[in-house]
């Protein structure tokens, strides 16, 4: 019965514990249903069998951060983006915690340089991303002034952490800001 089953989902170690069945798809369901130790019980069993697995690492992250701190509190991690009235640059406030960083950290499997990186539409494919270097952890909140490139007609930002490798794990984003009708 168990290769039948393991067949069917391919790609997932299947544990039979307690005459429960541990894939990534059953504990993603228990995640969304809001059934928090169920997911994570499966999660950890998972990492048993493959610690490096990121994707699992970022679903306990998820776990993490669900269980943290309420979005809209005072110390949750936030990006809040304004327009000036030149239209030329944004305001950008940045609260970042600890935990925020140590959840990226689980993420990328170690250290990253905190940065704040810029989006825009329509993308210049040939222009490297728009960061900016953070000094580190805040609650509190930093405020930067960023200049928009040019010709940019929506703007978005995100703070995460930037790996040696060039991958960008992202703890906070802020919503799309139309810069220009």
């Amino acid at each position: 019965m168990n290769e039948k089953i393991s067949d069917h989902y391919e790609g997932e170690e299947i544990f039979d514990r307690g005459g429960t069945f541990a894939t990534a798809t059953i504990a993603r369901i228990y995640l969304d249903q809001g059934k928090l130790d169920e997911a994570e019980r499966i999660y950890r069993q998972l990492l048993e069998r493959a610690p490096a697995d990121a994707a699992l690492a970022g679903a306990l992250a998820e776990i993490e951060r669900r269980r943290g701190i309420a979005p809209g509190s005072e110390l949750a991690d936030s990006v809040d983006l304004a327009l000036s009235e030149s239209g030329h640059t944004l305001s950008c406030l940045v609260r970042v915690s600890q935990a925020g960083c140590t959840r990226a950290q689980l993420v990328t499997g170690g250290d990253g340089k905190l940065v704040l990186r810029l989006a825009c539409f329509p993308v210049d494919p040939d222009a490297p991303p728009y960061d900016t270097a953070l000094d580190g952890p805040r609650d509190d909140g930093t405020q930067l002034s960023l200049s928009l490139p040019e010709g940019a007609l929506l703007a978005a930002a995100s703070v995460g952490l930037l790996g040696d490798d060039g991958t960008f794990t992202s703890i906070a984003h802020s919503k799309i800001l139309q810069v220009k009708a």
